[in-house]
């Protein structure tokens, strides 16, 4: 796995935390208007970065399609992927 792949896999795991915490607080709050604007920027992110990850290194999850053949065997599993130095890297 290139930094590039490891840069955008780290970027989408950050955004997707993020979604998933602004849908937890609007569970909450559901008429904060601001939260909502913000949610819906958030997740238009994660769309565009799983696209964009998933066609330059190919699918993310099994529900991904794929091209040619199946490659989501081909990619590396969540726990074969050493994240332990993209602190340093993303920030």
């Amino acid at each position: 796995m290139n930094i590039n792949e490891k840069m955008l896999l780290y970027q989408i795991m950050k955004v997707e935390f993020a979604v998933i915490e602004t849908s937890m607080y609007l569970n909450t709050h559901p008429d904060d208007m601001r939260a909502l604007t913000h949610h819906n920027l958030l997740a238009q992110q994660l769309a565009m970065l799983k696209n964009q990850y998933e066609t330059l290194f190919g699918p993310l999850t099994p529900q991904s399609p794929s091209q040619g053949c199946w490659r989501f065997v081909k990619s590396p599993w969540p726990w074969d992927i050493d994240m332990s130095h993209e602190c340093e890297v993303a920030k």
